[in-house]
C-alpha cells in the first residue's frame, strides 16, 4: 500500500482530516483507482483486527438512522465478511457506506493506536497532529507499506 495512503488514513482517524474532505477525495478518483483504495483499506481493517467489539461500538456511537440500507448491513452482516459488503454498497449510496468504513476503520485503528502511539518502527501509529513526525518518515518507507505490518 502506497505510504501516502496509510498516513492520510491515519490522519482521518486521528482526526485531522473531515469527512467531507475524504468523501471529496475518494470520488475525484477514477473507479478503478477507487477499487484499490477500497482493497487497499480492507486490507488494513482487516490486519487491524476489526471484532464484533468494534461493530457494536460502532453502532453504540451512531445511530445508523440516516441510511437504513448501511444500518441493515452493519447489525446484520458477519465481522468477517462486513468491510467487503460495505465497501460493495459504495457506489449505491455513497455517503452512508463510506462514513460506515471509516467509522469501523476509525475506532479499529484507535484501539491499537493508544497502545503503539508513537512506536518508532510503526509510522502509522505516530501522532500525525505534530507535523514533525510526517516528516520524520524515511524516504524509504514512502515506497510501500507491507499491510501484514498493522496487526
Amino acid at each position: 500500500m502506497d505510504v501516502l495512503k496509510v498516513v492520510v488514513l491515519a490522519k482521518y482517524a486521528q482526526g485531522l482530516i473531515p469527512f467531507q474532505g475524504f468523501y471529496d477525495l475518494i470520488f475525484s478518483l477514477d473507479l478503478a483507482k477507487r477499487n484499490v483504495f477500497f482493497e487497499d483499506l480492507s486490507g488494513m481493517i482487516f490486519n487491524l483486527g476489526l471484532s464484533q467489539n468494534d461493530v457494536e461500538k460502532y453502532i453504540k456511537e451512531t445511530d445508523l438512522r440516516e441510511a437504513e440500507d448501511v444500518a441493515s448491513v452493519v447489525r446484520d452482516t458477519p465481522v468477517e465478511t462486513l468491510v467487503g459488503k460495505l465497501v460493495a454498497g459504495v457506489e449505491t449510496n455513497r455517503n452512508g457506506f463510506l462514513q460506515a468504513i471509516l467509522g469501523l476503520f476509525t475506532i479499529a485503528y484507535l484501539r491499537r493506536y493508544s497502545k503503539f502511539k508513537d512506536d518508532p518502527a510503526k509510522f502509522w501509529y505516530w501522532d500525525f497532529k505534530n507535523y514533525s513526525n510526517t516528516e520524520r518518515i524515511s524516504p524509504r518507507a514512502w515506497q510501500t507499506v507491507d499491510l501484514s505490518q498493522f496487526n
